[in-house]
């Protein structure tokens, strides 16, 4: 997860995006990065999982995984996330997964080039 970032149009709220969690050791909130929108959000333990006891905040909130959050409130530069509630048999889901698939082709295609340190210029010039 470098500094590859695809951007989308503006979000809205109770839209699935996908997010990378950086920091699942707080009390109140878990700090994640809004992976296609180079934004930073939390989310609240409670909206993380319904369980009552959590055995392992590793199991519930894996760092650096994709994983897809529905956003709940917008506040200014503030997105308030959850995990909860998401149906995994909706449209909606579905279109993340196959929108995650393409992010990831397109990472994986830019890292190689940058590996290789092929130029953006030369791959519009030559080959677009």
């Amino acid at each position: 997860m470098d500094n590859i970032k695809l951007y989308k149009d503006y979000f809205n709220q109770n839209q699935l995006v996908s997010i990378v969690i950086t920091d699942n050791k707080g009390d109140n909130s878990i700090q994640v990065q809004l992976v296609d929108y180079d934004m930073i959000g939390n989310i609240p333990i409670t909206r993380l999982t319904n369980k009552r006891r959590i055995k392992s905040r590793n199991k519930i909130a894996p760092m650096g995984k994709i994983i897809p959050a529905l956003v709940e409130n917008i506040n200014g530069s503030t997105v308030l996330l959850s995990r909860l509630n998401i149906d995994h048999e909706s449209q909606e889901y579905k279109r993340w997964e196959s929108d995650k698939f393409t992010s990831k082709k397109l990472r994986s295609m830019i890292e190689y080039m940058k590996n290789l340190e092929i130029n953006e210029n030369f791959v519009l010039e030559h080959i677009i």
